[in-house]
């Protein structure tokens, strides 16, 4: 979706793959800054979506810093709870809370992707109730509305 180069920050790089601590122009980064981009990448590989959106990369680049990580179970249901594990620890928005190597993601990323697929419980469903039955009554009469006479 573009790239972005903001003299005199040092900001250089896409927007929708951007760190939080990358975006608010922090001069330490290091590769858990890539972790968070593969987090967002595998965001859009799985629900073809970018993780954020907004009218502008700015706009994009501040939701990076200041919104929570998207649940993609929420786009995605039908994904493994292990995917909404992987992403939110990956673009988790302290890098401390990332995994520390590109090489503990992929591992834990392997044991999800191998792990069976267990089927979503059936849902029973209740016996369809019989038919009320209803006493035949005779037609209903107009009330009067006391006061009023017919014309």
């Amino acid at each position: 979706e573009g790239t972005a180069s903001f003299t005199g920050g040092g900001i250089i790089g896409t927007p929708a793959y951007m760190s939080p601590e990358q975006a608010s122009g922090e001069r330490d980064i290091d590769g858990r800054s890539d972790i968070y981009a593969f987090g967002a990448i595998l965001f859009e590989m799985l629900t073809g979506k970018q993780p954020y959106d907004a009218d502008t990369p700015m706009g994009v680049v501040v939701k990076h810093i200041t919104e929570p990580v998207p649940h993609i179970l929420d786009v995605k249901p039908d994904l493994p709870q292990g995917c909404e594990d992987v992403i939110s620890r990956a673009m988790a928005k302290d890098r401390k809370e990332r995994y520390l190597t590109a090489s503990a993601l992929a591992s834990t990323l392997q044991t999800v992707a191998t792990a069976p697929v267990h089927p979503a419980p059936s849902r029973r469903h209740a016996p369809t109730p019989a038919p009320v039955r209803r006493r035949a009554t005779a037609p209903l009469r107009p009330r009067r509305t006391p006061g009023r006479r017919r014309a």
